[in-house]
């Protein structure tokens, strides 16, 4: 087997070396699922959740926040003239701007709170047993320490600010608690 493996280039095929122990293998084979796991959940740009993450924990978040009678917040952020960047100072500035943001909102969100890459420039934060007003309040500290940053890309400085809106699982009408309405009700307060 090891020569034929060796031959046909299988030496680590399902990434387990053919001379290790079984606890090992095991190890290893334990290590490849978190890390598969990860990249499934996270967006590879700014190591925050991805939108299949977002799409799972909402649901379970809102089923939680209805069960307990506690409220739910969602935050909705889009980067404002992120295009121009790109166009501007290429798309390796952008990328800076993004993994920036990602960060920010890693640092300064609670370790329960759920940072989403949304999509493209948009992002969004899963707040349980936040108020509405909490999530304002959230975005607009946020919003402060991200217009602060200066970007240096190819030579030039720019800083950079994004739209918000916020929604409550408490201020939506009985019949409309549902997910897609918490979207629809953050999407609709950014716009």
């Amino acid at each position: 087997w090891e020569r034929f493996a060796s031959f046909n280039g299988l030496e680590n095929w399902l990434g387990i070396p053919l001379e290790c122990s079984l606890a090992d293998a095991v190890s290893q084979v334990l290590s490849l699922q978190e890390r598969l796991a990860f990249q499934r959940d996270h967006d590879a740009l700014t190591g925050i959740g991805n939108r299949g993450l977002f799409n799972r924990v909402l649901k379970s978040e809102f089923d939680r926040a209805l069960r307990s009678h506690t409220d739910l917040s969602l935050l909705m952020l889009d980067l404002d003239n992120f295009k121009q960047v790109n166009d501007t100072y290429g798309h390796a500035c952008g990328d800076m701007v993004l993994q920036r943001l990602g960060a920010l909102l890693k640092n300064q969100v609670r370790q329960y709170d759920i940072p989403i890459r949304f999509g493209g420039e948009e992002f969004a934060v899963l707040l349980p047993a936040t108020s509405c007003w909490t999530a304002v309040v959230l975005g607009n500290r946020i919003l402060q320490l991200f217009r602060e940053e200066v970007f240096n890309c190819n030579g030039s400085e720019f800083r950079m600010t994004f739209s918000g809106g916020a929604a409550s699982l408490a201020l939506l009408e009985y019949d409309a608690k549902n997910t897609c309405e918490l979207i629809k009700s953050a999407d609709d307060a950014l716009y």
